[in-house]
């Protein structure tokens, strides 16, 4: 019997080992996502000082119809310099993306059934004013966008939600990174 209680000691003492190395990795798994997370925010708005913010939301709904409440990080928003200033933060588009052809068929073709029209034709008129202003770099800026997100994508929720908290909306532009309470529901 003593012999049994020796061996469960030895796994105990291995398992708070085992744990303590689990713990050490996910330390050095934040500290060098958060490094890398905020080269990539430097690097881009280094390379395409045009977007003065990317804002996201990330928390942990308080409903979900019944199904369990996943904490989750939606996708990044890209604000220019006017929307930010004018705090502009209505998450119904980006203004850097060119609009789809459906949406371009949609206003040509007037049908307003379902009430969208208006935003359809305020999501194109943003984006040629973008465009006029521009140029050829709004195709540049677009570029670095989807860069942007691929790595923004590749950071796991869990790790996400060790960074900026949950309930939060995330504001990252040049001068840093704000991360305010949100109330989503």
């Amino acid at each position: 019997m003593t012999e049994e209680l020796i061996d469960l000691n030895a796994l105990e003492e291995q398992m708070n080992s085992v744990n303590k190395q689990i713990e050490e990795l996910k330390r050095q798994n934040i500290e060098t996502s958060k490094k890398v997370f905020h080269g990539a925010i430097a690097a881009f708005f280094k390379m395409y000082p045009e977007v003065a913010a990317i804002r996201w939301q990330q928390y942990t709904p308080y409903f979900n119809d019944g199904d369990v409440c996943e904490f989750g990080v939606h996708p990044p928003e890209f604000y220019s310099k006017e929307d930010f200033e004018e705090r502009d933060f209505d998450y119904e588009g980006n203004s850097w993306h060119k609009p789809s052809q459906w949406v371009y068929d949609q206003v040509a073709k007037g049908e307003d059934k379902y009430g969208h029209i208006a935003s359809y034709k305020k999501e194109i008129a943003e984006y040629e004013a973008l465009e006029a202003e521009l140029g050829s770099r709004i195709h540049e800026i677009n570029a670095g966008i989807e860069k942007f997100e691929k790595v923004f994508r590749s950071i796991d929720d869990d790790t996400m939600q060790s960074l900026f908290g949950d309930h939060v909306v995330v504001t990252a532009t040049p001068n840093g990174i704000d991360v305010d309470e949100y109330d989503h529901e």
